[in-house]
């Protein structure tokens, strides 16, 4: 049975990434008290639309990530495209508050 080790290493990579995308919201939202939405605040909408952005893409790219491991087995390649996308999607919510 093939352990999937690169699949669960980025898998539990993008959590942590999701965490972080939900404290970064949290942390505008206390410090400008928006409720709901991004009550008007630029950085709110931006923090909120990055955060959206990695929930939008990273299921389809874990899944297809988990499915070539399972096919071709673990390869060098597999663990670059994982952590290129794991640090694009850091860099994405950085550059999203620019």
């Amino acid at each position: 049975m093939a352990t999937m080790t690169i699949s669960l290493t980025m898998a539990g990579g993008a959590a942590l990434l999701h965490l972080w995308h939900f404290a970064r919201c949290v942390i505008v939202r206390g410090k400008a008290k928006i409720l709901h939405g991004d009550g008007g605040n630029a950085l709110m909408a931006h923090r909120m639309r990055a955060h959206a952005n990695f929930i939008e893409n990273t299921p389809l790219f874990l899944i297809l990530l988990a499915l070539v491991e399972y096919h071709a087995g673990a390869s060098p390649w597999l663990w670059a495209a994982g952590y290129i996308f794991l640090l694009a999607r850091i860099a994405h919510g950085i550059g999203m508050d620019k």
